[in-house]
């Protein structure tokens, strides 16, 4: 399994590059994968546009291994970003994650989109970023801390 896991990890854009970026609304995540208690690093996307809810590219789920704990849907358009793609979910998953700097991990339901999430691999949306605290007035995120 581990060797399976780190060749799956090899073929993902690699989260490091995403650690030292400037963007405050972009983390690094470990996604714990159920059957091992291990975690996948991926590259998380704070978007307070995302109305839609959180979502994660089918890439990183079949990397998880996951794919049998999606409930599939039948590509539902969920929503539309701003350079009017259309967004469309195979399926909806929920999936534990932590984020560097935080003892507690945060479960969540993430729409399973069979498209290309790039330079992410996941987007956490408003609704969660704001039930979580992630953001706070006059607050900015930065390596997995908040600072006020």
């Amino acid at each position: 399994m581990k060797q399976w896991l780190a060749k799956q990890r090899r073929k993902m854009k690699t989260p490091s590059s995403v650690k030292q970026h400037e963007d405050e609304f972009l983390l690094t995540i470990r996604i714990i994968i159920p059957s091992s208690h291990q975690g996948l690093e991926v590259a998380m996307k704070l978007d307070t546009g995302c109305e839609v809810g959180n979502l994660i590219s089918r890439h990183v789920v079949t990397t998880l291994g996951c794919l049998d704990r999606i409930q599939v849907l039948d590509h539902e358009v969920i929503g539309r970003c701003l350079n009017g793609q259309v967004l469309k979910a195979v399926g909806i998953i929920i999936l534990q994650w932590q984020w560097d700097g935080l003892r507690n991990s945060f479960s969540s339901l993430f729409y399973v989109i069979d498209q290309d999430l790039s330079p992410w691999e996941t987007v956490l949306g408003s609704k969660s970023i704001t039930q979580y605290g992630i953001l706070g007035l006059g607050s900015s995120v930065k390596q997995g801390a908040m600072l006020t």
